[in-house]
């Protein structure tokens, strides 16, 4: 009854154990990475759509509250183009009894500024902040042919909305009362 030995065993001995098994761990292990890749990529591509689209909600929020803005101001600026104080200023009144009347509506109204241009698109009076914006050089015709229109410009302190409207004087002299917004 002796002790055993423990005796060296060759490669060989195990035949096609090894061969099998580190391919198949390898393969295991590549797998594993692809999935992991996948899933990362998949993950942030998702993510990145989400981001867009609530950015595209904000955005046609944005559109909309100036949309509603702009109409805003060209149905006050329509009520207002009635107003004796504006209608004056066209049929050649005193400038400042018209720029008073014109600081009471803008300040009663909230409005950045008040233009009243000529037929001519010459500004023929201004009540306005500083920084107010001012209305793009097509404003005035197209008002002037089609009765009203609004705008939005972007520049400097950032979004200014203007409306405008047609005015007329008793005796047909054609104008436009421009109407501003921050």
């Amino acid at each position: 009854v002796g002790a055993r030995m423990l005796r060296w065993v060759s490669p060989a001995h195990y035949g096609l154990l090894p061969g099998l098994l580190v391919p198949l761990v390898l393969g295991t292990l590549i797998a594993v990475g692809v999935i992991q890749f996948l899933e990362a990529f998949v993950g942030s591509a998702h993510q990145q759509g989400l981001i867009e689209q609530r950015g595209a909600t904000r955005l046609d929020g944005v559109l909309e509250r100036f949309n509603d803005r702009r109409q805003t101001l060209a149905s006050l600026a329509a009520a207002l183009g009635n107003e004796a104080a504006i209608t004056q200023v066209i049929a050649g009144a005193r400038p400042d009894s018209v720029r008073e009347a014109l600081t009471a509506l803008r300040a009663t109204h909230n409005l950045a500024g008040i233009r009243v241009y000529d037929d001519a698109g010459a500004e023929l009076l201004a009540v306005a902040n500083p920084d107010a914006g001012v209305p793009t050089p097509d404003l005035v015709p197209q008002t002037l042919a089609g009765g009203s229109a609004s705008e939005t410009v972007i520049a400097g302190q950032g979004p200014t909305v203007h409306g405008a409207t047609l005015l007329r004087t008793h005796q047909g002299t054609p104008g436009v009362l421009v109407l501003s917004s921050d």
